[in-house]
């Protein structure tokens, strides 16, 4: 609607372009959670006379902390400033990238520890 309005008023298409990319970009992750939910079982805090007994048990199973989200996220940085600064910095992240990804593939095969 905004991205209509944005139009009637400046008729400039770039702006309205954006804006409705960016809500579908809203949409994107709206509908992953609504496809998520409708997936999952109703717990007990949902219910709103459960008992304390009813969450009792195992909740769940939890990663370890780990660096490797760290070095991709650095990885990604790299390879951005790359655009900036020139492409010899994508090479280092993309080295970067590689050794991240074989990193969580070994940490999640050991069970959350590297060895």
């Amino acid at each position: 609607m905004m991205a209509v309005l944005y139009w009637v008023f400046s008729h400039e298409y770039g702006g309205s372009i954006m804006l409705i990319a960016t809500a579908f970009l809203g949409l994107l992750p709206g509908s992953y959670y609504l496809w998520w939910s409708k997936r999952m079982t109703p717990r007990a805090e949902d219910n709103s006379n459960a008992a304390p007994s009813d969450g009792a048990g195992i909740v769940g199973v939890f990663p370890s902390s780990s660096i490797w989200p760290f070095a991709i996220g650095m990885a990604a940085l790299l390879i951005g400033l790359s655009l900036i600064f020139g492409f010899w910095s994508a090479g280092v992240g993309i080295v970067l990238a590689i050794t991240a990804v074989f990193g969580v593939i070994a940490e999640s095969r050991h069970g959350g520890v590297s060895r």
